[in-house]
């Protein structure tokens, strides 16, 4: 049984996402016993996955192990900030976007005003444009109600008017 609070969240991983949890094991192995030299191949082919639309999860996910090993984790999301195709919405390059938009917007609903409950909103539709999911110029801050008028011709909109 493992004590390590890290590897107690992988084997829990293991069981809904076998691939995910390799690929975070294998995140671990190279922070504790490897120190590999920066290779320019291998951070070109790193960012070419995460830049794909075609690469799958585990690939990006497999490639960000790789560059954060490279450059560090603030330089990896600083260098493909504007170029990963993201699909977890808890990746911290979307905390970053969500985080950027509401410093641009001050922290305030660009409709109405507001301060509280405030949400960043993707203009292009998260679903429709994996693309621009986190790019700025995509983003504008929203409070709960705005937001829920928003998407009143969505199929979610039940989802976001929750959150009011």
């Amino acid at each position: 049984m493992f004590t390590d609070p890290k590897l107690i969240a992988i084997e829990k991983l293991y069981y809904k996402d076998p691939l995910m949890a390799r690929i975070r094991a294998a995140e671990e192995m190279l922070k504790r016993y490897l120190d590999v030299p920066v290779d320019f191949d291998m951070a070109v082919d790193c960012m070419v996955a995460i830049m794909l639309p075609t690469a799958t999860k585990y690939q990006k996910a497999a490639a960000r192990v790789v560059l954060n090993k490279l450059f560090g984790v603030v330089e990896t999301n600083n260098m493909i900030n504007d170029v990963a195709v993201v699909y977890d919405r808890n990746d911290a390059l979307v905390r970053r976007w969500r985080e950027a938009v509401f410093k641009r917007d001050d922290y305030k609903c660009r409709n109405c005003g507001s301060n509280e409950k405030i949400a960043a909103h993707h203009i292009s539709y998260w679903s429709n444009d994996p693309i621009n999911r986190v790019n700025i110029k995509n983003g504008i801050t929203l409070c709960s109600k705005c937001h829920a008028q928003e998407h009143e011709a969505d199929s979610f909109y039940g989802l976001v008017a929750s959150r009011i």
